[in-house]
């Protein structure tokens, strides 16, 4: 976990998540209306093959990846991968210590 070290740090990292799980809220409410409408188009076909089914199948899938980075349940990946590159980034800049 990042360490933030300002109030200005807290509250952008704050204004980020609000914004994923915003995200993810819109992403949902798509999700439902279009299935749904899908649902209806396959009842008013006659009812025979459920096709909705998969469309609403992978798009779920990718729905529930975006669950998971918008409410931070798939880890840290992300922040240790930019941890390293600022890192790698701090010794371009400033060359090895002690050389």
């Amino acid at each position: 976990m990042a360490a933030f070290t300002t109030e200005q740090e807290i509250l952008g990292e704050a204004r980020r998540r609000v914004r994923a799980r915003r995200g993810f809220y819109v992403h949902l409410a798509v999700y439902l209306a279009v299935n749904l409408l899908l649902l209806v188009v396959w009842a008013s076909s006659g009812a025979g093959h459920p096709w909705f089914a998969w469309p609403a199948l992978g798009w779920g899938i990718g729905l529930g990846f975006h669950f998971l980075g918008a409410f931070r349940l798939a880890g840290g990946w992300e922040q240790a991968a930019v941890a390293r590159e600022a890192e790698r980034l701090r010794l371009e800049r400033d060359g090895p210590a002690g050389g």
